[in-house]
């Protein structure tokens, strides 16, 4: 394969500051063996009787080119001969500068990207070998492995990039619960691994995954990329923004797994997700399964919720969907409506956006930002949607830290974003992420985008929720609730709730008194528990 001798002149990030630190150093000496020959000079030129001339000393600062000794000669002709056995007589010093300069200028080099960087092919037992620390390894996945246990010396069961997951669980084992702990910012599988004890929620919003994996300084990081096209570029993919360039600079070993399933994403800008070959210190290749995430179908109850959404958003708007039936019914309630000139901003990307571009619904044409192209972080879906999104122009994945900072999102008109909630009090609290104290999801972005989406001109903020639920017992439960349930985490503050949609209407929020509040939250709960809040509504 051709690309496993291309590498653009890209510096290795990871060893920068090592780097500026020798520039800096041969720097240093650089001034201290210039002060040496002007001492060397005046001592010279007084042991011979002579006065120093500006020729002279400017010749001290001219010792590695020696057309500069004719250049400053011509200031006083006369002193050439002169000039030439003072510089001679103070060879041993120029020696030194010249060498402390050529290894400033190498060091230099690098940081400017002079040099090729340090990528090379390997198998995974090669791999193994590399990422042998002694001690314990942080993981830019929030997995901490001590590798006092012989089996874990093995990087390679990690399972590199976990097939664009974006998370490895094969050292999630009850066996190595001793040795290896894992932090995550956001549940899912690891809601089943939680009760093992090593496994553990770090609250967030998805916008900061960088900034807090870059706090508990990584020093390897394994992900999954695209192959690289002809040039050395990858594409991060899928779950790629999970580990951002921030984190993959820091780190002192980056291996890379490519795979030719993996779609090549476009990206470009500010904030792409890019990565070239030289960027990396092991590449392997897989031709592994993918992690499909099936399409999830809503119901009767998901359709008249996702209908009154499809309402509340006019043409032109930029949308931004979240994950599960009710976020594909919702893009189906709007190409039924005949929406036109859609633009798409979203944290996740799934089948149900594609589907609208496909339509022409979404055309990203009245978007302030990226005009032209649906912007995402991650990408979820299946070879269908992948083979979509592969070298389509329409498409731009930018980090994660990008896209949700609301600063971003409101430079767009007319955002609206669309997120699910578990339950809401009769004030406005949302709990988006826990079953009472139990984590259960995670913050994610919905806080970012139900701000975001607020500054943006003629934005709208919606939170979706069925309801009522039945518990295994069979037993109706609201989730419209007078109090949120002791130990549950309020995933929005009442001050931020704007729109609140169930399968009976839709509640606006936004600037209304505590009664006024409750009144509105009461008219769209389920009918069997509306005379039940009534007594318990906030005075």
């Amino acid at each position: 394969m051709g690309y496993r001798n291309e590498a653009e002149n890209v510096i290795r990030p990871g060893h920068l500051k090592r780097r500026l630190i020798g520039f800096g150093i041969g720097a240093v000496c650089i001034v201290v063996a210039e002060l040496l020959i002007l001492w060397g000079n005046r001592a010279y030129c007084a042991a011979r009787g002579l006065e120093p001339s500006l020729a002279t000393l400017l010749m001290s600062f001219s010792t590695l080119f020696s057309w500069g000794t004719l250049s400053f000669s011509l200031l006083d002709p006369g002193n050439l001969a002169r000039i030439l056995s003072d510089w001679l007589a103070l060879w041993p010093v120029n020696l030194v500068i010249l060498l402390f300069m050529l290894l400033s200028i190498r060091s230099l080099s690098k940081y400017r990207g002079m040099e090729h960087g340090s990528a090379r092919w390997a198998d995974r037992a090669e791999l193994a070998k590399l990422s042998n620390p002694n001690g314990t390894i942080p993981i830019a996945e929030g997995i901490y492995v001590d590798p006092k246990n012989n089996d874990l010396k093995n990087l390679h069961e990690l399972g590199i990039g976990d097939t664009g997951s974006g998370k490895s669980f094969r050292l999630l084992t009850p066996e190595l619960a001793g040795q290896v702990t894992y932090d995550s910012n956001f549940y899912g599988v690891e809601r089943g691994l939680e009760p093992m004890g090593n496994v553990h929620y770090a609250p967030s919003n998805l916008s900061q995954t960088p900034a807090w994996l870059l706090a508990r300084r990584p020093r390897v990081a394994a992900l999954t990329c695209s192959l690289p096209d002809e040039n050395g570029w990858m594409s991060r993919s899928l779950w790629g923004t999970a580990l951002s360039r921030k984190v993959l600079e820091q780190c002192e070993l980056v291996l890379a797994e490519v795979n030719p399933r993996m779609p090549n994403i476009p990206s470009d800008g500010e904030a792409h997700t890019r990565i070239h070959v030289s960027e990396v210190d092991g590449i392997i290749e897989s031709s592994r399964p993918l992690v499909e995430t099936p399409i999830a179908a809503g119901n009767e109850t998901d359709s008249r919720i996702a209908g009154y959404i499809a309402d509340l958003v006019p043409d032109g708007a930029c949308i931004q969907l979240g994950l599960g039936g009710l976020a594909n019914t919702v893009g189906e309630c709007l190409a039924h409506a005949g929406k036109r000139d859609l633009g798409v901003h979203t944290e996740i990307l799934s089948t149900g956006v594609m589907e609208l571009m496909r339509r022409g619904v979404v055309n990203n044409s009245r978007k302030q930002t990226c005009p032209g192209r649906s912007v995402y972080a991650n990408m979820v879906g299946g070879p269908e949607l992948w083979a979509f999104a592969h070298e389509n122009p329409a498409f731009c994945q930018k980090e994660i830290d990008w896209v949700n900072d609301a600063r971003n999102i409101a430079r767009n008109d007319h955002v609206v974003s669309i997120n699910n909630a578990m339950e809401i009090d009769l004030t406005g609290q949302v709990n988006a992420e826990s079953i009472g104290p139990r984590q259960y999801s995670g913050t994610g972005g919905q806080l970012e985008w139900v701000v975001g989406s607020q500054w943006s001109k003629g934005g709208k903020s919606i939170l979706a929720l069925r309801s009522s639920y039945r518990d295994k017992a069979g037993v109706l439960h609201s989730k419209i609730v007078p109090q949120l349930a002791p130990g549950s985490v309020v995933t929005t503050p009442r001050t931020c709730v704007q729109y609140v949609v169930t399968e009976f209407g839709v509640a606006d929020l936004k600037y209304k008194s505590t009664v006024e509040r409750a009144r509105a939250l009461i008219a769209i709960a389920h009918p069997d528990f509306r005379r039940e809040l009534e007594r318990q509504m906030p005075l």
